[in-house]
Order: C-alpha cells, then sequence, then structure tokens
C-alpha cells in the first residue's frame, strides 16, 4: 500500500500527507480536522499569512492590502469575483431589465456589421438550409415590392371592411392571394391576384379560400 502511494507522488512527505489528511490538528487539545502543515485551519491561517507577508504577496485590486487567497486576489475579492465575474466587451453594451436583455444601439451596430456581406453557410443563423421555400420567397424584395403595389392600388384600405390605415387609425393589413400561393406559383407576383384585407378580415376567410376567388376578382375589376 505504502509503495503505491510512493509511486503516485515522487515526494514522500506528500504520500505522509495524504495518508494523515483526515487526522487531528498536531497542537495538543485542538480537536479540529489537519488543514496544512498538520496543523487546523485556525492555527494554519495566521503561519500562512504571516509568510505571505514576508514575501509581500498582496492582493493586485488597487488600494487592498490584505495578503493573497487565490489567483491574484484576497479571499473578500475573489469570492466577489466568483458571484460576478468581470463581462466582457459585448455584455457592457447590453442592459438588462428583469428576464429581459435590452441592446444598446451600439452593440446593435456591431452585430449587423459582423453580419453585413454574409449569406447562406457563412451566417451565424445557418441551420442547413431548413428554411421552406414558400417562407424564403416571402422574405424577398420582390415580394415586398408585390405587397405596396397591391396596398396602393387599394389606397391602404381592407376591401372587406373598408377599414383603412392612416396615422389616426393604425391598422394593420395583409396582402392575400386571391388564388392559393402555393398551388398557383406563376401568380406569386401579379398585382391582379393580390387583394387587401386587414388582419381581422383575413383571418374569417382562412380555410375558405377557394369560396372568395370568384368574389374578390369581381372586386378588383370593379375597380378598374
Amino acid at each position: 500500500m505504502h509503495r503505491t502511494r510512493l509511486r503516485r507522488h515522487s515526494d514522500p512527505n506528500i504520500a505522509l500527507i495524504k495518508r494523515y489528511k483526515n487526522e487531528l490538528c498536531i497542537l495538543g487539545g485542538c480537536q479540529k480536522k489537519r488543514m496544512g502543515m498538520g496543523l487546523c485551519s485556525e492555527h494554519y491561517t495566521p503561519l500562512r499569512r504571516k509568510k505571505l507577508i514576508e514575501e509581500e504577496k498582496f492582493c493586485n485590486e488597487g488600494g487592498c492590502n490584505e495578503v493573497l487567497y487565490a489567483k491574484g486576489y484576497c479571499q473578500k475579492h475573489w469570492s466577489r469575483l466568483r458571484r460576478h465575474p468581470t463581462p466582457s466587451e459585448d455584455q457592457l453594451l447590453w442592459v438588462r431589465e428583469g428576464k429581459k436583455r435590452i441592446f444598446t444601439p451600439e452593440l446593435k451596430k456591431k452585430m449587423s456589421l459582423a453580419q453585413m456581406g454574409k449569406r447562406g453557410k457563412e451566417t451565424s443563423n445557418w441551420r442547413g438550409g431548413t428554411t421552406a421555400i414558400n417562407k424564403r420567397i416571402r422574405g424577398t424584395n420582390h415580394y415586398k415590392e408585390w405587397r405596396i403595389k397591391v396596398f396602393t392600388r387599394d389606397k391602404y384600405s381592407c376591401q372587406e371592411c373598408g377599414n383603412k390605415c392612416s396615422e389616426k387609425n393604425p391598422v394593420y393589413l395583409n396582402a392575400h392571394h386571391i388564388r392559393s400561393f402555393k398551388d398557383c406559383p406563376l401568380l406569386r407576383f401579379d398585382v391582379n391576384n393580390g387583394i387587401t384585407l386587414c388582419q381581422p378580415c383575413h383571418k374569417k376567410i382562412q380555410t375558405k379560400e377557394s369560396e372568395y376567388i370568384q368574389y374578390f376578382l369581381k372586386k378588383i375589376e370593379n375597380q378598374k
């Protein structure tokens, strides 16, 4: 057993400390467990402190004259550093309100510049091309231009209930495809295949789109 211990530790004194690590303090009458140099924490700490003072090893925190405890800090500052680690440059740019992180304009600009000019696999949000083709088409500039043309023709007003979007009356409008976006790919960007609906009216016709095709086409013909 002792030979195995000595193989693990070239210094026999280390093996001896390992052997007696659970024994009591060597000072007579002390019933506390050993910590270092055969002493308990109560008797070892003053000796360690004295040695560090002689070697002039003090805390790196400015204005602190306490002796070292761990990684260049005294016990007080080391405990504080463990609870609240030093923030990174990016963490200094956002503010936390409750559980939300509010990004400052500086961080938003930094994130924007980091992603500028990147497409597809180069971006940090790339997931192997899992986005559906329909969703990708709806995010293109061509599709956005089609929506604006439909809204402009209908004067930014719902063609079902007549609700108009303005500064005093903000209304969320949708450009609805009269003939299905999925089933009629050739008519996806045809302005005559689109009609402006407010969100409540658009939800009302969901799952019933085929019943409203002729109804909406007549509305567009009447506009002409």
